[in-house]
């Protein structure tokens, strides 16, 4: 019996948004990864013509490349996928000869998955992931500690930092000739599952598998030959974790938008975020049509069964949350401007209405007093004649009336 989890973990590689995975200088780069990381297995380049076998995939478009590792000593092989875009899916295989761990088996599970993990990832995967920046060519990753997207993995991460690891599932591998002496784990391994009752039909005979939900149960009659769905379930969690991871982040932004009115960033989020959902929405789909024609309905089936569409809706609806938020700021900021300018519009107004009151006082009088200012004209200036004679009061006051009369017509204007 082999029981093996599978735990999707935030991981420090993401590839830049808009390469062409279909280009030229995508398949160096593919190269460029293979040369400067030897021990690595790089997903296959596009072949020239597609479908030329129809019994397996076609090509990988998400997983950019796996890393092995056994543990020996705790009779464990790990081997991580690692994806473009600051995620992989750690899948570790325990070869148990019997049930000795009883109702521990989880709780054993669970607690060498994540040491096994924590030292994995600090020993050997993190220090790849950090050299390949500077010595992949072209440069389509970006730097560790300089995420456009996932902001949040920038902390930097030291010897002592534990890995974010989403969640952890666990598949619990048979023979068909395994089945019958392992009836009560099997039956207490799918209890608290969506569907219980299939570890009876497993029992029976009737299904050779149970992939419903964190507890699963794969029987094969010859070993490997339903090694696609364990390929199926990992594709699975990944796709679902990457929308998980993004839904999070835009919640945070949406926490920015309203509780801290901090547009900054919240736009950057929702910038870097809008993109990679679109992206992996995008992506997800193109893969489907390269999978083998059994592990695209069982992904499909998985995704279905986790009510993926739902969470692919909501994050439709936390984006446009969050952009109507921004937008209400942004038209609130504008109409606070549009105020402000008025006022000061308002205020150079007063001052210039005043200016022109006492330059008018002092022109006219010194119209009146000074013949040869209107040696020009037929007959002195009635109108400079009669603003002379006014007090400087009376006509400064006569200035502030105006001016009251139209701020209160413009305001009665904008008010309609």
């Amino acid at each position: 019996m082999q029981l093996i989890t599978l735990t999707p973990i935030r991981s420090h590689l993401n590839l830049k948004v808009g390469v062409n995975e279909q280009s030229q200088g995508y398949k160096t780069f593919l190269d460029s990864l293979s040369q400067a990381a030897p021990s690595i297995r790089v997903q296959q380049f596009r072949n020239e013509k597609a479908y030329e076998k129809i019994n397996v995939d076609d090509r990988n478009t998400l997983c950019l490349f796996r890393l092995k590792q056994d543990y020996p000593e705790l009779q464990a092989q790990l081997d991580v996928q690692v994806y473009s875009n600051c995620m992989s899916i750690v899948s570790i295989c325990f070869d148990l000869e019997d049930t000795a761990y009883g109702s521990e088996l989880e709780a054993y599970l669970q607690e060498k998955t994540t040491e096994l993990i924590d030292c994995f990832y600090r020993e050997i995967l993190f220090p790849l992931l950090k050299s390949l920046p500077q010595s992949v060519q072209p440069s389509y990753l970006e730097t560790v500690g300089q995420f456009t997207g996932f902001t949040d993995i920038n902390m930097p991460f030291t010897d002592c930092s534990e890995v974010e690891q989403l969640w952890s599932s666990s598949l619990m591998r048979l023979g068909d000739a395994e089945v019958a002496e392992n009836k009560q784990t099997i039956v207490a391994w799918l209890r608290d599952t969506p569907c219980p009752e299939d570890a009876n039909k497993i029992i029976r005979g009737e299904k050779n598998h149970a992939l419903s939900w964190l507890h699963y149960v794969v029987v094969e009659k010859q070993k490997g030959e339903l090694d696609y769905m364990l390929e199926a379930m990992c594709l699975s969690q990944y796709v679902y974790a990457v929308q998980d991871v993004c839904n999070t982040h835009l919640y945070r932004a949406i926490s920015d938008a309203y509780l801290e009115n901090n547009t900054h960033n919240a736009e950057q989020t929702l910038d870097g975020i809008r993109a990679i959902t679109r992206m992996h929405t995008c992506a997800y789909q193109e893969s489907l049509k390269y999978l083998q024609r059994d592990k695209k309905q069982l992904v499909e089936q998985i995704l279905s069964g986790w009510d993926f569409n739902k969470i692919t809706e909501n994050s439709q609806r936390l984006l446009d949350t969050c952009s109507s938020r921004l937008k209400d700021i942004h038209t609130s900021r504008s109409e606070k401007s549009t105020f402000y300018t008025d006022l000061i519009l308002v205020g150079i107004g007063f001052i210039s209405l005043f200016d022109l009151a006492v330059s008018l006082s002092q022109y006219s009088r010194a119209y009146t007093s000074n013949a040869t200012l209107g040696y020009r004209d037929v007959e002195p200036s009635g109108f400079l004649t009669e603003i002379a004679s006014w007090e400087t009061d009376n006509l400064l006051m006569l200035s502030c009336v105006m001016i009251l009369s139209l701020l209160g017509g413009y305001w009665y204007a904008k008010s309609r």
